[in-house]
């Protein structure tokens, strides 16, 4: 998320539904540092890890996901803009 963004209500919003958070952060100047999130984000869900590259974070996500769990990545435009190009270079064959 972006630091000029209302965070701790979107991450309630978000957090509120999921059973465990990965916070990472994009290449951008104005994002907030993972660290950050974690903070805000102690009281809603218990399972948080920190992963600060973005790539990294959904490789981790995939590789440690049940068949029954789903995936959802949110935030900036520029996490999507990471987690597209990082998506492109996964491989699915430990699913």
């Amino acid at each position: 998320m972006l630091e000029d963004k209302p965070y701790p209500a979107m991450l309630k919003s978000i957090l509120s539904v999921c059973s465990r958070a990965i916070f990472t952060k994009p290449i951008i100047d104005r994002a907030l540092e993972p660290e950050t999130l974690y903070e805000a984000s102690k009281g809603i869900v218990k399972n948080i890890k920190i992963i600060p590259d973005v790539k990294e974070a959904i490789d981790y996500a995939v590789r440690t996901a049940s068949k029954n769990e789903v995936i959802c990545i949110t935030g900036s435009l520029y996490v999507v803009g990471e987690a597209k190009a990082a998506f492109s270079n996964l491989t699915f064959n430990h699913i």
